[in-house]
């Protein structure tokens, strides 16, 4: 996984708001949990075949397609296929008169092909990915802000070139409205760090364990504390790859006292220890690196 974040330096123009743009490489039989983002996010999918969970809604996400995720939407997505590769980018409204809020306020989600435009998208991201790891091998803060300017600015046409996409030949998928379950599943998020037992989460919501746990299970198909475990594990990927935290911080920091349990069941979801983990998503700094996203897999104790 290659991420680059942007700094906080408000732009010279009234352009997006960037956050950051990544690319990631999957395995077929690994998806990221349900979650969801403080910005818009816009998907790139340039190789393999991805879904697409927006609350009840699958989308098949196919090369040449882009997908823009409103704020706050759960959402999960995963490889239907070996070798799925897709470029994201995160940002936000610059004022109340952006283009963006246009879509802000229509309720839908939007998918759209871009497969024409192939060779323009994959060229300037790699352009991208280029200028900043150039920049970054130097360690000159000058050249590093030079970089950014150029990224920042390449960034946004794409963003606007996707919303003229979503703007003309668009597929415009309605949200659901949230329902109980999303409530216990962006508590679970907002609290995944702490001690969470079935029992415990059927008393918050005032529901018998049996009742949460079908009900999570038809929502989302993955069972509460599946859903917790693979979220935890999702987080610890995260801190292990910007991180140099040891790995007994990170397993405490998500929610396991005894790290010994936290590498066992690190490995059993991902194939790889935390350590590993850390390794291959950072032995290359010219390719953008493979990251392996953890799966829906057997129940485990969480």
């Amino acid at each position: 996984m290659w991420t680059y974040n942007f700094s906080d330096t408000p732009p010279q123009d009234e352009g997006p708001v960037l956050q950051f743009i990544e690319f990631s490489r999957s395995i077929y039989g690994h998806s990221r949990p349900y979650h969801a983002h403080e910005e818009y996010h816009i998907l790139f999918c340039t190789k393999g075949r991805a879904y697409l969970r927006l609350g009840e809604i699958e989308l098949d996400i196919t090369p040449g397609m882009i997908a823009l995720i409103p704020p706050g939407v759960l959402h999960s997505i995963g490889p239907r296929q070996e070798g799925l590769e897709f470029w994201g980018i995160s940002f936000s409204p610059s004022g109340p008169e952006d283009e963006i809020v246009r879509f802000q306020r229509s309720c839908n989600a939007y998918t759209a092909d871009f497969s024409g435009f192939r060779d323009y998208v994959e060229g300037a991201f790699l352009f991208i990915h280029e200028t900043a790891n150039r920049a970054r091998e130097t360690g000159d803060p000058h050249r590093e802000e030079l970089a950014e300017q150029i990224i920042r600015s390449q960034t946004s046409v794409l963003v606007y070139f996707a919303l003229s996409m979503f703007s003309t030949h668009p597929y415009r998928h309605p949200l659901p409205r949230e329902g109980s379950m999303d409530k216990v599943m962006r508590w679970i998020m907002e609290h995944y760090a702490e001690n969470i037992t079935l029992d415990a989460l059927a008393e918050r919501f005032a529901l018998s364990p049996s009742h949460l746990s079908r009900k999570f299970q038809e929502a989302f198909q993955v069972s509460p504390i599946n859903y917790l475990i693979d979220y935890r594990i999702s987080m610890a990927k995260d801190l292990l790859i910007h991180t140099d935290k040891p790995i007994a911080q990170v397993a405490e920091e998500v929610g396991y006292a005894n790290p010994y349990h936290f590498s066992s069941l690190f490995s059993r979801r991902t194939g790889l220890t935390p350590q590993q983990m850390r390794s291959v998503c950072r032995q290359s700094t010219t390719q953008p690196e493979e990251v392996i996203f953890p799966g829906e897999e057997k129940s485990d104790p969480a």
